[in-house]
């Protein structure tokens, strides 16, 4: 297998016309990139150190409480508009 057939290409358009608008939207690509990292490791026969599996989980674990919250204030906002 040669280098370029093992990569996965993820163009992205990057819009604004800031140095921060664009650093938030490559930040956005960290998710992207670091399961690709986790997934080639995995079909490589590599085995992820504990601290990558750490990591990972984390970042899961964070994402899940976030995205949890803003759906309860979000459920909340709905009912507030409903009952007014």
């Amino acid at each position: 297998m040669n280098a370029a057939s093992s990569l996965v290409w993820h163009e992205v358009a990057l819009t604004g016309d800031s140095a921060h608008r664009f650093e938030q939207q490559i930040t956005d690509l960290v998710p992207f990139l670091s399961q690709n990292q986790l997934l080639v490791k995995v079909s490589r026969g590599e085995a992820p150190s504990a601290t990558q599996w750490a990591v990972y989980l984390g970042a899961s674990l964070l994402l899940a409480a976030v995205l949890w919250l803003a759906a309860v204030w979000r459920y909340r906002q709905e009912r507030l508009a409903i009952s007014a």
